[in-house]
């Protein structure tokens, strides 16, 4: 593509301009964590750091820089390993992370000729980890909030008649050892690259130059931005922080739906369930790439809801709520990038998401006294939220496809 096509959805100057303004908003918010609470910037997902690499192999026709990065990658992982032994899930993509960015960075020195394309592919892996960091400044203003729910979190979902935490974490503890300890590797990789999969979906629509890219990137920013402030009305750590003795967990008669003191080190981002909302958005979006793809995707949503609740990360009704939350956004991003109304599931989803928070904090009683309620709660969201996705699988005639091509 010329440098004239900078000016389109698939060239430079979007892919930069958006690179530019995450950088400066995640400074910004970084800097006010910081000064106001005193907390230091964290980062979340480690894996994330490979998506630089991802966009070097998927979107440069030259794949000598990724072959570089990735030659240089691979030993340095090791290097890491032996010196930081503390880190040894993360040091590979580490490693990457660090390599494709000094070949990057070589090549915008000594190519004056495609700096224009390195610049821009570099953003698009940079796209996604800025996302999460901008995520992660709003999680941490959470520590803000002193008391948490999740006493009357876990109450409500055992008004379901059994712990679905409880239930699903006994079962995997009664697998043969060397089932479990595959598993829980398993899912600890899958629960972990939650930002790398996002990122592969944004680059390969940019691949083949679809049109969704920006309705992924914008769907996956919005869940996150919008999912920070959600926290602060509902704010609950999940059974693994709030709970010491888990995976034991306790009987009814020791806790109440009161809200509860929690250590501020634990990050408050329950309610709802990101993990879920960007799993779903994940497959969602991988409408329009290749069959095995979207199968894939569809598989990583369901092994991500299994590894939220058994690692204890959530409670049931963080991931029921998560589903109209994520059909809401998924529609906002693509009203938004399509310049015009959201649809119906945008204020259907948003309905129920408000209904469920506000029936959480001033009617929590009516999960608890009335019987069924629960149940019929989460199936409704979820009958409502099948319907959701079937609505948004419609054909949409703004969308139109190109042929295969790079930036």
């Amino acid at each position: 593509m010329d440098e004239q096509a900078g000016s389109g959805i698939y060239g430079q100057r979007p892919l930069l301009f958006l690179f530019g303004a995450g950088v400066i908003l995640v400074a910004t918010l970084d800097l006010s964590v910081w000064l106001f609470l005193k907390i230091a910037p964290r980062w979340g997902d480690p894996w994330g750091l490979a998506a630089p690499l991802l966009a070097q192999w998927l979107l440069d026709p030259d794949r000598r820089p990724a072959q570089v990065a990735l030659a240089l990658g691979l030993p340095l992982g090791m290097v890491l390993l032996y010196a930081f032994p503390g880190i040894s899930t993360f040091t590979e993509p580490i490693a990457l992370g660090i390599t494709s960015s000094a070949v990057s960075l070589g090549l915008l020195l000594i190519r004056p000729s495609r700096r224009s394309r390195t610049a821009a592919i570099f953003a698009a892996g940079m796209l996604v980890i800025l996302g999460e960091q901008i995520c992660n400044a709003g999680q941490a203003l959470t520590a803000g909030d002193a008391l948490t729910f999740d006493h009357r979190a876990y109450l409500i979902d055992l008004s379901l008649g059994i712990s679905p935490v409880g239930v699903l974490r006994g079962s995997f503890d009664a697998l043969p050892e060397f089932l479990r300890r595959g598993g829980w590797v398993g899912f600890q990789i899958i629960y972990e690259t939650i930002m790398l999969m996002m990122a592969v979906v944004v680059l390969l629509h940019l691949r083949v130059r679809s049109p969704r890219w920006a309705v992924a990137l914008a769907a996956l920013l919005l869940s996150g931005g919008i999912g920070g402030l959600l926290y602060h009305f509902f704010p609950a750590a999940g059974p693994a922080f709030a709970f010491p003795g888990f995976p034991a967990l306790p009987p009814t008669s020791a806790v109440s739906p009161a809200a509860a003191p929690l250590d501020v080190a634990y990050a408050r981002n329950c309610m709802p369930s990101l993990h879920t909302t960007w799993a779903l958005l994940i497959a969602l979006n991988a409408r329009g790439l290749a069959r095995s793809f979207r199968c894939f995707a569809a598989l990583y949503l369901v092994a991500t809801v299994l590894a939220t609740l058994i690692f204890g990360q959530h409670y049931l009704i963080d991931l029921v709520v998560a589903v109209p939350f994520a059909l809401a956004m998924q529609s906002l991003a693509e009203a938004m990038i399509a310049r015009r109304l959201p649809t119906v599931v945008f204020w259907a989803g948003s309905a129920a998401v408000a209904g469920w928070f506000l029936v959480l904090i001033w009617r929590a009683q009516w999960f608890l006294a009335i019987p069924g309620f629960t149940l019929a709660a989460c199936v409704a969201t979820l009958a409502g939220g099948i319907l959701g996705v079937s609505c948004l699988r419609r054909p949409a005639r703004h969308w139109r496809r190109r042929p295969p091509s790079t930036i």
